[in-house]
Parts: structure tokens; sequence; C-alpha cells
């Protein structure tokens, strides 16, 4: 097997309120699921506000053309780094092992306070605390 299929198939393991759960690594099409319901999100919130605005009228096309397009890099980044995108990412690991499992289900057991640990597991940085403490290296005279 090579490295990355030996990445693939290892569970991550979490703890969310107070039991341990595995969970597969986030993918490409993880990834596509998260986009697509970022852009969702999006689209909502901008047809209800228009709604808002504009009540049983047509919505004008300056309207639909910014709710059709794709979301900017920075909006997902904003979205990735939110409770509501943490915890959809966290879902979508947490049904390879855990198919049963709802997306309001995880975000449940999510507790803010656990943010930070959650994003640091799945983004491979270590928990504060955790750093593998190395000797200094010493510099070579000439």
């Amino acid at each position: 097997m090579s490295e990355l299929s030996d990445a693939l198939a290892t569970p991550i393991e979490i703890e969310l309120g107070g039991k341990t759960y595995k969970a597969g690594i986030i993918t490409m099409n993880d990834w596509a699921a998260f986009e697509a319901h970022a852009h969702n999100l999006h689209v909502d919130r901008i047809v209800e506000t228009a709604k808002k605005v504009y009540g049983d009228n047509p919505l004008p096309d300056s309207v639909l053309d910014r709710a059709t397009k794709s979301l900017t890099e920075q909006e997902l980044d904003e979205y990735q780094s939110s409770v509501q995108g943490i915890s959809f990412l966290l879902w979508r690991s947490l049904i390879k092992y855990n198919p049963n499992m709802t997306e309001q289900e995880v975000s449940g057991m999510v507790v803010i306070s656990d943010i930070g640990r959650i994003s640091q597991k799945f983004l491979g940085l270590p928990e504060s605390g955790s750093e593998k403490k190395t000797k200094p290296v010493k510099a070579k005279t000439a």
C-alpha cells in the first residue's frame, strides 16, 4: 500500500460529548460537497434577504446574478472557519465510519470550546501543549 492509501485507510479518532468516534479524512468529494453546501446557504441568505426587500415582486437580475455566482475564495475561507462550516466538515468525516449520524446530531455534539481542538485534529496541527520538544542544533563553525 502507498503512503497515501495508508493515510486514507487510517481513521482519525475524535472525542465528542465524552465519547470517542472514528472519522475519515476529508477527501476531494468532501470538499466539493462543502463548497456546494456553502453555496446553497449563500443563495438561501440572498433570496431570504431579497424577499424581505422586494416582497412578492420579481427579483432584479442583479440579485439573481449574485446568487448564481460561485463563492469567492475569501467567502469559502470564512465559511470553512465558521462553526457551521467546521461542523459540516466534521459530519462528512464522521459519516465514513458512522453512516447513520446526521449533520444536526454532529453539530449538537460540538461544543464551542472544542472547535480549536477539532480544527487542529483535521488540519494535522499539533494540539496545544503536545508539540514535540527538539534539541537545538549547533551551528557548524568554519
